[in-house]
Order: C-alpha cells, then structure tokens, then sequence
C-alpha cells in the first residue's frame, strides 16, 4: 500500500501543470499592427520541428522560408512530450511548432503523505463451566480494529529543462519579400540618419531574393519615396503590388539601385490600405 501512495505522489509532483505549452502561451499579433503581413489559411497537420542551440538563426530560417511568428511559449520543469506543442499549434492555427529543451537542474522533493493506518488486534481467551455433570472448558478468539492514520515522507529527484516553442504561421500576399525592422541606435550613428529599415531577412523565392537583396541592407528609398520605418515602408509598397519599382538601399556605406518587379496581391487577399 505504501509503494502505491508513494507512486501517486510522484504523479503529483510530475503532473502539477498538465498543458504547459498552452499555459505559458505569449501571442505575438493580438493588438499588434500586422500591416503587409497576411497569414496563409492552413488546414493540415501542425508540423513539429525540433530547434537548434542557436535560436537566433533557427529564427531566421523560419522567416527566410516565409513563415511569420504569431506567438511562443516558455517553461522549466520536467520533461513533457512535446506533442502538446502540435495540439498548442492546433489552438493557435499555427502551420509549425519549432520546439526547444535544454537541462536546467535537478531537484529532490520530500512531501508529507498522510494515510490511512489499520491496526487489527487478535485476542483469545477460555471460560470453564462447573455443573451436576461435570464441568466443561470453552475456548474462543476475537478481533478488534483500530483505524487511524500514519505520516511517511516521499521523495523523487527530478531533473528540470528549460522548455518551450514558438509558433508560426505561412505568409500569404508577399510582394518585395523583405522582412523589415527598425534601424538599431549604432547603425543610426554609422550611417548618420534616423531614416530607412533593416532588412532582417530575405524570403527565399521572392522579388527581393532574385534580386540579390540580402540580409543587413538599408533600404533607403522606394522608388522616389523616403523610407522612414517598416509601417511606412510597407504602406509604399502596397500601391505597388505587381508593378516595377525602384529600391534604393545601403550595403557597406555604398548606395545600390536595384529595380525590381513585385508581386501581384493573390486572388482573394485584401492587402490593408
């Protein structure tokens, strides 16, 4: 009976958070502008795709293969199966689960188990009876139950992982195939001005990618338009969409002109005005 509380309480232990990856989920895109990015409507099986020790450039790859982030979740503790990650992407309408772990520590948990204690007691004893005809002994035994309870102390070592996903859906409606950020404060200082966006990734198979547009250019100007930052940038090339433009951009403090065609907007996507 002890082993059986003693495996109850692991379960215990173990199982506190049974759905960690939808507990500790973080969206990405609600309250967010999510202007130039439209999401592809997926309909099969989440893909499940274990990441690298480098995040960073796991999360470049995901972006240059046209995939856009829309939420991840983060946790330590015991290992869990990582298919609640594929049930986490099928909440979120996620394409694919990138999932991570890494050992974190170990630790010994000692819980007071209070259960119950059953004391049965055996007792016998004799009765001898004197009468005309004699006498005559009897013999006979009892018992008696006692209930009440008793503490024991289990223990498990557990090792912990540092474990999460990020989530991610496929663009839809991708016109240049840059994906743009904010200039960083020392590349404002290199380049002396506030104006223009990082290009953060190149989306392979698009305008940008043929048009040897790559990782780290600034781009400056859409056709005769100043770029500001990455809404305004996108608000440019929208006008745009399956039409020639001019892409004037920064590569190592030199100023390149590239002329690209872009996408057509694809049937049945309404691209924000």
């Amino acid at each position: 009976m002890k082993k059986l509380w003693i495996a109850l309480l692991g379960i215990f232990l173990v199982g506190g958070c049974a759905r960690p990856y939808a507990k500790y989920y973080h969206d990405l895109v609600q309250g967010e502008d999510t202007s130039g990015v439209i999401f592809a409507t997926e309909t099969e099986e989440p893909k499940l795709l274990r990441g690298t020790t480098d995040l960073k450039a796991d999360i470049l790859l995901m972006l240059e293969n046209g995939y856009a982030p829309i939420g991840y979740s983060e946790f330590t503790g015991p290992k869990f199966n990582e298919n609640q990650a594929i049930e986490q992407a099928k909440q979120v309408k996620a394409s694919v689960a990138v999932v991570y772990s890494k050992y974190f520590d170990t630790r010994t948990h000692i819980q007071p188990i209070v259960i119950p204690d059953i004391q049965r007691t055996v007792s016998s004893g004799q009765a001898t009876a004197f009468g005309s005809a004699g006498s005559a002994t009897v013999f006979g035994t009892g018992t008696s139950t006692t209930y009440g309870t008793q503490t024991i102390y289990g223990t498990r070592t557990i090792d912990r992982f540092e474990q999460g996903a990020t989530y991610w859906v496929k663009r839809k409606g991708v016109l240049l195939g840059t994906i743009p950020g904010d200039l960083p404060p020392e590349l404002r200082q290199k380049i002396g001005s506030n104006k223009g966006v990082l290009v953060v990734a190149v989306i392979k198979g698009t305008p940008a990618f043929s048009a040897d547009i790559l990782r780290g250019d600034i781009i400056k100007k859409v056709n005769n338009i100043e770029i500001i930052d990455p809404k305004q940038y996108q608000e440019t090339l929208i006008p745009n969409a399956n039409k020639k433009v001019t892409i004037t951009l920064l590569r190592d403090g030199k100023e390149i002109v590239k002329e690209v065609k872009l996408n057509p907007v694809p049937e049945g996507v309404n691209l924000p005005k």
